[in-house]
This record gives structure tokens, sequence and C-alpha cells, in this order.
């Protein structure tokens, strides 16, 4: 999130693409790394309702989808280039103790 934010300051074209693709990789394998542990971990959290979970967490995934950009928009509006990013960037980071601390089982 945060180094598409400063593409911004990117004046040349090749060095604007290379940063742009870089930042599109190191997305990706975040996402393949989240979405791996995710469905590996369904199963032994949730033995009983494991496709009740797998529902929830498709459906929190097609409401990001269609509130992200939509939100991602009006952010834009009020605050410019960066400040989409920084917000979603800055709330991925804050959300991350809740996250492990929810899901921390024995």
């Amino acid at each position: 999130m945060f180094t598409f934010a400063s593409t911004y300051l990117i004046h040349q074209v090749w060095a604007l693409i290379l940063v742009g693709v870089c930042a599109r990789m190191m997305s990706g394998m975040g996402s393949a790394i989240f979405l791996t542990s995710l469905y590996s971990q369904i199963p032994l959290m949730f033995p009983t309702n494991m496709e009740t979970m797998f529902a929830i967490s498709e459906l929190a995934a097609g409401i990001g989808f269609l509130s992200g950009p939509v939100m991602g928009s009006l952010l834009y509006n009020l605050g410019g280039y960066v400040m989409p990013f920084f917000i979603f960037g800055g709330l991925a980071i804050g959300i991350t103790p809740i996250v492990y601390i929810s899901t921390k089982y024995t």
C-alpha cells in the first residue's frame, strides 16, 4: 500500500513502471501467502462448520472488493492521491494485532 502512495514522487516513466510492477508483485505474493494460510486454517479452527466459515470469508472478500473502490474514490476526492493508500494501509497495520489476538488458540 505505501509503495503505491509514493509513486507520485517518481517523475521518470521507467522508474514509475519498475516501482509499480515491483509493488504489484509484492502485493500478489502477500495475497497468495494470506489466502493459502486462510484456507488451510479454516478447517483446523472450525472443523464442524467449515463450509459456513468458507462462505463467510468469501462474503467478506466480496464486500471488500465492492466497497473498496467506492471508499478509495471518496478518500481520493477528500485528500488526494496518497490518502486512500495511507488510510487503508494504516487500517491493515492497525487491525493486525486484533486479528492475531482473536485467532490465537491452543
